[in-house]
C-alpha cells in the first residue's frame, strides 16, 4: 500500500508538472500573439517537448528562501513583460484607453501563464549560480600588462568604425554643441563644460589641419582613446579580482567587437563619455568595499575623477550623485571622515561652478521644462483624450502653453511636441502652480496619469521597445564594400538576437538579477548598483523620451562588471 501511496505521489508531481508546462505554453503563445496555423506546425510542437522536458527534468529542490525570492523577483518581471507588451502596442497608435477591462483580463490571463516558466528559471538561476565560483587561486601580478594589451586591442577594433563614418557620427545634438563651440555661445544647455572639453581638442585639430573635419576627427580620436582605456580598465580589474581568464578575455572581446561599444565610441554625444566615467565611479566603489581598512590615494583620485565628470558631463547627473551620497555615507560610516568631506567637497565645486561662476561667465542656464517632462505628458494625454479641465487650471494652462494645439501635438513616447508648445519663462515663473494644476488632474483623471507615465518610461524596464539606438549613416565609401556592409550591419535591428544588445529593459532586469544573486550569495557589495539605480530613477522620474538608449549608456559600459559582481566573495579554488 505504502509502495502504491508514493508512486501515486510521484504521479502526482509529474501530473503538476505538465499542466504547469502547457499554461506556460500557452501563455508564451498569447505573449508573443502567434497565429493558429503557426501554433499546431511541427516547430511550436518541439518548442513545446523542450517546455515539458524543463518542467520535468530540471526541477531543483530550493529552500524557502530562494523560493520567496524567486515568487517575489518572478512577479516583478511577469508584470514588466505582460504590462510592457500591452503599453507599448499603443505607443505609435492613435491615443486611446490602453487599460480596458477586455485588455486587462487577457493581460492578466499572460501573466499566469508566463509566470510558472519565470518562477520555475528563478529557481534554477538561484541554485546553479549561487554555487557556482568563477574565481582561481593563483597569483596574478601581470595585471597592468593585460590592461596594456587589452587597451590597445580594444582600440584597434574600434578603428575601422572610425573609418567607415569619418570624421565620426554626428547627430543634431552634436552639430548644435559645434555650433556653440564655434560662435562662442555660453549655453548650458548641452553641459557647459563638457562642450567646452570636445571643443578645447576640436579646436586642436582644426588648428593644425584647417579642417572642420579633422577637428571632429581629432575628438573622435581622443574619445576613443579614453574609452576603451576605460574599458580595459574594467577588464584589468575583473584579472586583478582573479576572476577566470576566459572570462576576462571574453569581457574583452565585448568591449571590442559588441555595436554598442564600437559604435558608440565613434559618436559625438555627451552621453559616450558620461557612461565612461560610470567605469570608475563603479571599481573605486568595489575597491572602497573590498579594502576598507585601507583606502588607496589613487582608487580616491579615480573616484573624484568619475565623479565630476558624471555631474559635469550630463545635466541629470548631479542628481545621481546626491541620491548616491547617503548610501556611501552609511556604507562607508567607518571612514565617514574621510568620505563625508569628499562628497561634501565635490558636490560644492558643482554648486560653486554653476552658480556664481557661471552668472559670472554669463552661462545660459537650462529651463526646468526638461525637468516637467513627464507631468506635462501627464497633463497633455488629458487633453488628447478630449476629457474635461475645469475654467481654473484651464486658464493657467492656457497662460504657459498653446492648449488648443495639445491634441494634435501629443506622443505618448516622447515629450519634445509638448514641451515646444511651452512658454519656458513663464514655466520658470510659475513651477509651484503647475505642481498644483497637475496634482489636481491626478485626482480627477488617475488612469489617464498611469498609462501616459508607463507610456512615457517603458522602454526602461520592459525588455521588447524598439527604439532607436545609433544614426545610419552612409559615410566613407573607399573602404572594401564587404567591410562595409559588415559593420553597418552590426547595429541593425533585423539581425537575431539584436534586442539582446539593444534593449535597456533586459540591462535592467539582468542588473536587478545580479542584485538579487549577490544578496542570495551573501555578498556585501550592494553599494556598486547604487549609481545604476540613480540613473535608472532619473529616468524614470524625468525621462522626456520612452526609449533612449544614450541616456542609460553608463549602465552598459559596467554591465560585463556587474555580472561578475555577485562572485567576487567566492572562496578561491
Amino acid at each position: 500500500m505504502r509502495e502504491i501511496l508514493k508512486e501515486l505521489k510521484v504521479n502526482k508531481l509529474y501530473l503538476w508538472n505538465i499542466i504547469l508546462s502547457v499554461v506556460s505554453y500557452i501563455g508564451i503563445i498569447l505573449y508573443y500573439g502567434i497565429s493558429s496555423n503557426l501554433n499546431f506546425s511541427i516547430f511550436f510542437l518541439l518548442f513545446y517537448g523542450f517546455i515539458l522536458l524543463f518542467f520535468l527534468k530540471f526541477q531543483v529542490k530550493v529552500d524557502k528562501k530562494t523560493k520567496r525570492i524567486s515568487f517575489v523577483l518572478g512577479i516583478v518581471l511577469t508584470l514588466c513583460l505582460v504590462i510592457g507588451k500591452t503599453v507599448d502596442s499603443f505607443t505609435y497608435t492613435d491615443v486611446q484607453i490602453i487599460f480596458t477591462l477586455k485588455r486587462l483580463i487577457y493581460t492578466l490571463i499572460e501573466g499566469i501563464g508566463i509566470f510558472p516558466l519565470v518562477y520555475r528559471l528563478l529557481n534554477n538561476f538561484y541554485f546553479y549560480l549561487g554555487k557556482l565560483n568563477i574565481k582561481v587561486s593563483n597569483d596574478r601580478k601581470n595585471y597592468n600588462k593585460f590592461f596594456f594589451y587589452s587597451w590597445i586591442f580594444i582600440f584597434i577594433c574600434y578603428l575601422p568604425y572610425f573609418w567607415r563614418y569619418f570624421p565620426g557620427k554626428l547627430t543634431t545634438d552634436s552639430y548644435l554643441q559645434l555650433t556653440f563651440i564655434e560662435d562662442g555661445i555660453l549655453s548650458n544647455i548641452h553641459p557647459f563644460l563638457q562642450t567646452q572639453f570636445v571643443g578645447f581638442f576640436y579646436n586642436i585639430g582644426n588648428m593644425i589641419f584647417h579642417n572642420e573635419n579633422m577637428g571632429i576627427a581629432f575628438y573622435i580620436i581622443v574619445q576613443m582613446i579614453i574609452m576603451s582605456c576605460l574599458f580595459a580598465y574594467a577588464c584589468r580589474f575583473l584579472y586583478k579580482r582573479k576572476i577566470d581568464i576566459r572570462i576576462c578575455l571574453a569581457v574583452v572581446l565585448v568591449y571590442a567587437l559588441l555595436p554598442m561599444y564600437t559604435h558608440y565610441s565613434v559618436t559625438m554625444w555627451k552621453d559616450v563619455m558620461f557612461g565612461g566615467c560610470f567605469i570608475l565611479v563603479l571599481i573605486s566603489l568595489l575597491e572602497f568595499a573590498n579594502n576598507q581598512n585601507k583606502i588607496l590615494i589613487s582608487q580616491c583620485l579615480l573616484f573624484i575623477l568619475g565623479i565630476l565628470f558624471m555631474m559635469f558631463f550630463r545635466n541629470n547627473g548631479i542628481y545621481i550623485v546626491l541620491f548616491m551620497m547617503p548610501f556611501i555615507l552609511f556604507v562607508f560610516r567607518k571612514k565617514i571622515l574621510l568620505f563625508a568631506p569628499l562628497m561634501v567637497g565635490l558636490i560644492s565645486i558643482y554648486f560653486v561652478i554653476t552658480g556664481p561662476i557661471y552668472n559670472m561667465m554669463g552661462v545660459q542656464k537650462i529651463q526646468s521644462v526638461e525637468a516637467f517632462s513627464i507631468p506635462l505628458q501627464q497633463i497633455a494625454r488629458v487633453f488628447a483624450q478630449e476629457e474635461e479641465v475645469d475654467k481654473e487650471n484651464l486658464k493657467y494652462l492656457s497662460s504657459i502653453m498653446d492648449v488648443s494645439k495639445i491634441k494634435d501635438s501629443y506622443l505618448p513616447y516622447i515629450s519634445d511636441p509638448i514641451k515646444g508648445l511651452v512658454n519656458r519663462e513663464k514655466l520658470d515663473d510659475s513651477k509651484l502652480e503647475l505642481l498644483k494644476v497637475w496634482a489636481k488632474l491626478l485626482i480627477e483623471h488617475p488612469r489617464i496619469y498611469v498609462e501616459a507615465y508607463l507610456a512615457q518610461t517603458v522602454g526602461y524596464w520592459s525588455t521588447d521597445v524598439n527604439y532607436w539606438v545609433t544614426l545610419d549613416q552612409e559615410s566613407n565609401t573607399n573602404m572594401p564594400s564587404i567591410l562595409c556592409t559588415i559593420i553597418d550591419h552590426t547595429a541593425s535591428k533585423r539581425l537575431p538576437f539584436a534586442n539582446v544588445f539593444w534593449s535597456i529593459g533586459l540591462g535592467f532586469i539582468i542588473t536587478l538579477l545580479s542584485f538579487s544573486l549577490s544578496k542570495y550569495r551573501k555578498n556585501k557589495l550592494g553599494i556598486a548598483y547604487i549609481p545604476f539605480l540613480g540613473l535608472w530613477l532619473t529616468m524614470m522620474v524625468a525621462s522626456p523620451v520612452y526609449a533612449e538608449f544614450r541616456y542609460v549608456y553608463g549602465l552598459f559600459t559596467c554591465l560585463p562588471v556587474i555580472l561578475c559582481i555577485p562572485f567576487f566573495n567566492k572562496k578561491e579554488k
